[in-house]
């Protein structure tokens, strides 16, 4: 859009900083997510032991 004049650069980059601000918390997100997994793994065969 900015190659077509349809929207200047200013805005198209607050618009990436806010895409990637979005993505990085969903990352995040995801990243505890699967650490939460794993320490329920953890803590089950940690119960098996005993």
């Amino acid at each position: 859009m900015v190659a077509n004049g349809e929207m200047d650069t200013k805005t198209a980059n607050a618009i990436i900083c806010g895409c990637n601000t979005l993505l990085g918390s969903i990352r995040a997100d995801e990243q505890q997510r699967q650490i939460d997994e794993l320490r329920a793994v953890v803590e089950e065969l940690e119960e098996r032991k005993d």
